[in-house]
């Protein structure tokens, strides 16, 4: 049985309905389909993006700096990510907000996993 839906990754944008401005913010969203996208300085955790190293040199810095302010940024999260209460108070206003479910290729390069689990030094 070949199922579509197998090639097919869920991805979720919380919104928050706190004002007028988030509901129109909303309402575009679902009528065009298009996201908003931020450079990494931008976002609202201000530790996104760091990086710990001992071992960069001058190079490497600028190197990574030019790279990261390159690119655009749009912040979806996965299925645990739906379920999991922290996100709906902290990105949909407090459980008063919507999320928007899409679906993607799953062999999609645009799309990054991001980890952010700690590596030990």
């Amino acid at each position: 049985m070949n199922n579509s839906n197998t090639n097919k990754l869920k991805l979720y944008k919380f919104r928050s309905l706190g004002t007028e401005l988030d509901v129109c913010r909303l309402k575009s969203l679902i009528e065009t389909g298009h996201f908003w996208c931020s450079k990494i300085w931008d976002l609202n955790d201000p530790m996104e993006g760091v990086y710990r190293n001992s071992n960069f040199n001058t190079e490497d810095i600028e190197r990574i700096f030019s790279d990261k302010n390159n690119h655009l940024i749009c912040s979806f999260s996965g299925e645990k990510g739906f379920k999991n209460p922290l996100l709906w108070g902290y990105y949909a206003n407090g459980f008063k907000g919507a999320v928007i479910e899409i679906e993607v290729e799953k062999d999609n390069d645009y799309i990054k996993r991001m980890d952010y689990s700690v590596s030990p030094n």
